[in-house]
């Protein structure tokens, strides 16, 4: 007999509802697991965090730029001008240890293996400082702004300069590579729209990431379309390999259309050496039918389904029911071969069921010694949160966190601390018996309220100004 309409929606909204429940239920204990030791307002209006690290013993070192408040009123060690500051804090996040001033403005940060410092300081180039950021080790002009910065394990160091200061469309811009006393070792030219760099000491691979803008036949007619790529280099700057960036030839074996349409826009944004020694990126894409579906190099001639190595995980990771809005694509790489090995999506979800935005465009990429891959940008509603600040509202999207399992099939934690703004920055790193997290980037809460703060250094601060969270948990957790 057939069931009845009413039959069926009642079903269907059981089937939602247990759904509902198993989910709160799995975020509950998520929460539970991740301690957040502190929330905190860095700066004033227009300020921001834009590197953090972790450093062997636990210290935690934050770059921001910071044009007042209280971070910077007390003894500040002058080792440059300007508003761009180097932090360095305790392990919970919660005590100063000292400020030092190094720049006019700064942009990234990164460590080596011995916890020195490297930040790409504007229009002042690439620097180099030491573990305790009180001696500048030297400074190196990259002929115009130094945006990214990239430090390997052995303290070699690529910085990275736009072609023009644009977030999104920088141009190819120029590589520049340094041994670990500053000697410069080459620079090259980037690969399209370059926007990343990260470095690979043990196959001495500089990694590049970008887009680029083409135009490629659909089936009936030539439309624009954007085409990600990962690259891999020697440091003198020569490739090694190339994923992606699929041609527009219809006639070429790579020719982007010719498993399936394939013209979903796709842009690479970050790209990291992970704890575990894997490179881990992050991509956008707009739309269901984009290249990541794919293996990154064709095999033996052939397009190979990279359905294998992206395990099937709930709606906040498949791409289905979905339009225009970017969402996200975080991959695990070899970082010597550039081999795929696993690789998962993040979107939110409407009550409608269809995908929303999830953006890494300025964001960060991480992975922590087990593997869990760390995620950190801004997102639209519809996020799968496992904790949600108290007084920040019910709108579930803003500056995020997700840390995902190491086998990617699902999540372990996903948060927000404001209804809005952008994470910049993302470390973890296991310290004694701990995973710690640091992340950091620019909030836009209109009110106080709107922005959590817990134990914090800052409790106070405008809209517009700079944010920090230092969270923990078991550091054998999955």
């Amino acid at each position: 007999m057939m069931k009845s309409r009413c039959h069926v929606s009642l079903v269907r909204l059981a089937f939602v509802l247990a759904a509902a429940g198993l989910l709160a239920a799995a975020n509950r204990a998520a929460a539970e697991t991740y301690a957040i030791q502190t929330v905190s307002y860095v700066g004033q209006a227009g300020d921001s965090v834009q590197g953090v690290g972790i450093q062997a013993d636990g210290t935690l070192v934050v770059a921001a730029n910071i044009s007042g408040g209280p971070l910077v009123a007390g003894g500040v060690k002058e080792l440059g001008q300007g508003n761009g500051v180097v932090l360095r804090l305790t392990p919970d996040g919660r005590r100063l240890l000292s400020a030092t001033r190094v720049a006019k403005r700064v942009r990234d940060l990164a460590l080596d293996a011995g916890d020195n410092l490297y930040l790409a300081a504007d229009a002042e180039g690439a620097v180099k400082l030491d573990r305790a950021a009180a001696r500048l080790l030297w400074q190196r002009d990259v002929g115009g702004t130094c945006v990214r910065i990239a430090a390997g394990s052995d303290g070699t160091s690529a910085a990275l300069r736009y072609g023009r200061d644009d977030d999104s469309a920088p141009g190819a811009g120029q590589l520049y590579v340094f041994d670990p006393q500053g000697k410069p070792l080459a620079n090259f030219a980037g690969h399209r729209n370059t926007l990343d760099v990260c470095v690979d000491s043990a196959s001495r691979t500089v990694i590049l990431i970008g887009w680029r803008q083409a135009n490629a036949f659909d089936g009936k007619k030539k439309e624009p379309v954007q085409i990600a790529y990962l690259r891999g280099c020697s440091y003198a700057g020569q490739p090694k390999y190339t994923l992606y960036d699929w041609s527009t030839d219809n006639d070429a074996p790579e020719f982007i259309n010719r498993p399936t349409n394939n013209m979903a826009d796709t842009r690479g944004y970050r790209c990291a050496i992970g704890r575990d020694g894997n490179l881990y990126c992050a991509f956008e894409c707009a739309g269901g039918n984009h290249i990541f579906r794919w293996e990154p190099q064709l095999q033996d001639g052939q397009w190979r389904s990279a359905d294998a190595k992206q395990p099937k995980a709930d709606q906040f990771h498949a791409f289905y029911n979905s339009r225009a809005e970017h969402k996200t694509f975080m991959g695990r790489y070899e970082p010597a071969s550039g081999k795929y090995l696993a690789g998962q999506g993040l979107c939110g979800r409407l009550s409608s069921g269809r995908a929303n935005a999830a953006r890494v465009v300025n964001g960060a990429v991480a992975a922590a010694e087990s593997g869990a891959l760390l995620l950190g940008g801004t997102s639209a509603f519809g996020l799968p949160l496992s904790f949600t600040p108290p007084e920040t509202g019910d709108y579930s999207g803003g500056s995020h966190l997700l840390v995902m399992q190491p086998d990617l099939k699902s999540r372990a934690y996903c948060t927000r601390f404001q209804a809005g703004g952008q994470t910049r920055a993302l470390d973890a790193r296991h310290v004694g018996g701990k995973t710690v997290i640091v992340l950091g980037g620019s909030n836009n809460a209109k009110e106080p309220g709107q922005f959590w703060t817990k134990d914090a250094l800052q409790p106070n601060g405008e809209a517009g100004c700079g944010f920090l969270a230092v969270l923990t948990t078991d550091a054998t957790a999955k």
